[in-house]
């Protein structure tokens, strides 16, 4: 549970301290907490289309074959294409690479965001209805905060600037 998760950082922080690692555990179990209320609060409005925001003006369109080839890793977008291709043969992404996939998927591609939250339900080992749907409302724009558009090419450079993700799985 996660308390008992919480009570073994203490425990771990008595004995090492506190450093990086046990601190973003902490950020990332708000996060966690933040979205489990956070669709709590609208329930299944962060099932539609538009969100809780009602902010869809449109833009979304829903071209199968480029939704199956972001999938399946396989959009020409070397970034997204790894972590794709990771997601898909392990059952993991880190939240970064989520953020990027997402933009990409939601805001770059206009493509309907529930097939990226679909895809992440079937494929994630670790899936969490609340923190998947909470986190795709605010990727697509249509949660909470502000629109954050993730650049992959941006990206890649400045968190993989050797290209070992990209190396690794394309």
């Amino acid at each position: 549970s996660i308390r008992q998760l919480y009570q073994d950082v203490l425990k771990f922080e008595k004995m090492y301290r506190q450093n990086a690692s046990t601190a973003h555990f902490y950020f990332e179990m708000r996060w966690r907490d933040f979205f489990r209320f956070y669709c709590e609060s609208f329930g299944s409005q962060v099932f539609f289309l538009e969100g809780v925001r009602y902010n869809s003006e449109g833009r979304w369109r829903t071209d199968a074959e480029l939704i199956r080839r972001w999938k399946e890793g396989r959009t020409g977008m070397p970034l997204v294409d790894a972590f794709m291709r990771e997601l898909n043969a392990t059952g993991f992404m880190g939240n970064r690479g989520h953020q990027i996939v997402a933009s990409y998927l939601a805001l770059d591609l206009n493509q309907d965001w529930r097939f990226g939250a679909y895809h992440f339900e079937e494929m994630l080992l670790d899936h969490d209805v609340q923190s998947n749907y909470g986190n795709w409302n605010a990727a697509a724009g249509v949660g909470p905060g502000k629109i954050h558009f993730f650049n992959a090419l941006k990206q890649s450079t400045q968190f993989d600037p050797p290209g070992e993700c990209i190396r690794t799985w394309v």
